[in-house]
């Protein structure tokens, strides 16, 4: 998806160098709802007037050009204890996690017993590092250059991991041997603490591995709990069985029986609408999720349960399917394009069948455009089917503002087209339908926010992460525009001509929020000065059953929302002051909970809410 991953594999070495990336993502009050099982969203929001000014942050006449500053070597100094008894931690493994923009993936790391750590290496700040130990989840983090003493050392947490035994039969109840068990976590999911999750990080999704032995069992160890894991299982480059359900851990051990063999055989044939049949197109078997209807990206390919391919009569055949929710379709390609059928595979089930139409070129083109007619390159554009989680999407428009997405799937689709920098806001969307081919996606005049991050008591430039929403409202979440990178300029763009709210977001847990209005960057402007202080924790807890969704505000910015599974626990940041921690339980549509609570910079406080 949209954001950063956090995460890594826990099979190799953590020091593989990934490419940083860097984008913007703008984010509607209509996504909210899919957002809050997303992760952690930093949103300022809020009524004040231009002219008042928030204690952390002010707007002030700041020279375009920074500051240069002379490189030196990053050190950063740890200590880890445990979050049960906050004892050390011995036999820790520290890792580089990733690679810093604009630096590189390498450092000197030295750990002692006592749960105590260094770790040297060259600027910027802000190296992703990941901490392990027997026992216990691993935690992701970054280094800074605030803690270079031993005796300024940044605590670290780790809490007591999960583990699970795993037996894998066959048909008869016999063990098989040399099945490779995997489990896998969205990255994002890993949300050890929010102070990382605006981070420009490619990382290796989470993995955990274990092949049974003799008797079919495997064991996997030091899993995190409270996190959805996805199983898979292989043996000899084959996959036997994905799991239709993840798995979410507690603390301690669990035990689970997989079964291969005794599943159902799905059959099917694609033709095109005339009744052709369709040869050599392959097709994707997927966990169903949602009951609405979609086209197969290629995102998706990770997800994939199983593959098939058609024959000459384009029949396919898959074979051990298990009993669940599955959906079935074309694997996306430049040539075809088809609705993934809904199929339910009860246990009693031995053969099942499923037809696929298969629609060829069928698309929407046209040309994105700027308030006075002129061609406008590089535009997103994306096109939705109203209700269903079937998109089409190009990345950019053409040096002369044309676009073509397809293969498409019959139907009308809402358009719309965006930058997300600059002076043009995105364009109103309209409905066409598949098939049209002279689109027009106007582009409106809008304006942006240049600014800097500084220090509030030295006025050192800052790297940080950087968000906007539009202020006024009260606490009532309106959608906002964010950036993820830790840079001391930025630039918001793409913006409506009014005043927004800018919150910073440091990766050693400073925060500042400050207001500005939007306008044309012809006017050449002075920068907002956005100050960071440090802030307070907040460590909120889901201790019920079910999970849930929480928002934090602070007077009327929001800081954070996201969502959390039971038992799950998210860490994040929050300037000092009065805040309130909005919660809703899974399965309902309104915060029925609001709890305020004043924090004070350096404190950190523990929110739990039972889910009820």
């Amino acid at each position: 998806m949209f954001i950063l991953a956090l995460g890594w594999s826990l099979k190799t070495p953590m020091g593989r160098e990934v490419a940083p990336r860097v984008e913007t993502v703008e984010i509607t009050p209509e996504d909210e709802s899919a957002l809050s099982a997303e992760p952690d969203l930093l949103t300022p929001t809020g009524p004040e007037t231009r002219e008042e000014r928030l204690p952390v942050a002010e707007a002030a006449a700041t020279p375009e050009t920074p500051t240069p500053m002379v490189p030196v070597a990053v050190v950063f100094n740890g200590r880890v204890l445990s979050d049960t008894d906050g004892h050390p931690v011995a036999e820790i493994v520290v890792e580089v996690a990733g690679r810093r923009p604009g630096g590189t993936g390498q450092a000197e790391i030295a750990a002692d017993d006592d749960g105590t750590f260094i770790v040297r290496h060259a600027p910027p700040a802000g190296l992703p590092l990941a901490v392990r130990a027997p026992g216990y989840a691993p935690v992701l983090f970054l280094s800074d250059a605030v803690h270079d003493a031993p005796e300024r050392a940044a605590e670290i947490r780790l809490g007591p991991a999960a583990t699970l035994t795993a037996r894998v039969v066959d048909a008869l109840g016999t063990g098989m041997a040399g099945v490779q068990v995997r489990l896998s976590a969205e990255a994002l999911d890993l949300r050890f603490s929010s102070d990382l999750l605006d981070l420009p990080y490619d990382f290796d999704a989470p993995e955990w591995s274990a092949e049974t032995d003799l008797h079919g069992t495997a064991v996997l160890v030091d899993l995190p709990p409270a996190v959805m894991l996805t199983a898979e299982l292989s043996r000899d480059g084959e996959t036997l069985l994905r799991a239709t359900e993840p798995l979410t851990l507690t603390p301690g051990r669990r035990e689970i029986v997989w079964s291969i063999g005794t599943g159902t055989l799905v059959t099917g044939r694609v033709r095109t609408e005339a009744g052709t049949a369709v040869a050599g197109v392959e097709v994707w078997r997927l966990n169903a999720g949602a009951d609405m209807a979609m086209v197969f990206r290629p995102d998706m390919g990770t997800s994939v349960a199983a593959k098939a391919r058609t024959d000459e009569d384009g029949v396919f055949a898959m074979p051990d399917v298990a009993e669940g929710a599955w959906r079935i379709g074309l694997a996306p390609s430049a040539e075809y394009a088809s609705v993934a059928e809904y199929l339910k595979v009860e246990r009693s089930a031995v053969v099942t069948e499923v037809d696929l139409a298969a629609h060829a070129h069928l698309t929407i083109a046209g040309k994105v455009v700027g308030p006075e007619g002129q061609p406008v390159a590089n535009a997103r554009i994306v096109a939705n089917q109203a209700g269903t989680l079937i998109y089409l999407t190009a990345d950019i428009s053409n040096s002369d503002g044309s676009f073509a997405l397809g293969p498409a799937v019959p139907g009308a689709y809402e358009i719309g087209a965006g930058t997300g920098r600059g002076d043009l806001r995105s364009s109103e969307n309209i409905i066409v339908q598949a098939g049209d081919q002279d689109v027009i996606l106007a582009m409106r005049q809008g304006g942006a926010i240049r600014g800097r991050v500084v220090d509030a008591l030295t006025r050192e430039p800052t790297p940080a992460a950087i968000v906007c929403s539009a202020a006024g409202g009260g606490r009532e979440f309106k959608g906002f525009q964010r950036i993820l990178s830790h840079s001391v300029e930025f630039e918001l763009g793409g913006l409506k001509l009014t005043d927004y709210y800018v919150v910073a977001h440091t990766a050693d847990g400073r925060i500042g929020v400050g207001r500005s209005e939007a306008r044309p960057l012809s006017e050449g402007r002075e920068l907002l000065e956005v100050r960071v202080e440090p802030g307070a924790k907040l460590v909120i807890r889901s201790t019920g059953e079910l999970g849930g969704s929480y928002q934090v505000w602070w007077g009327e910015t929001i800081i954070a929302m996201n969502g959390l599974e039971a038992g799950g626990r998210i860490e994040l940041t929050t300037p000092p002051g009065e805040v309130w921690v909005h919660w809703r339980p899974r399965g309902m549509r309104e915060y029925i909970t609001e709890r305020r609570i004043h924090v004070s910079a350096g404190e950190r406080r523990e929110v739990p809410f039972d889910g009820e």
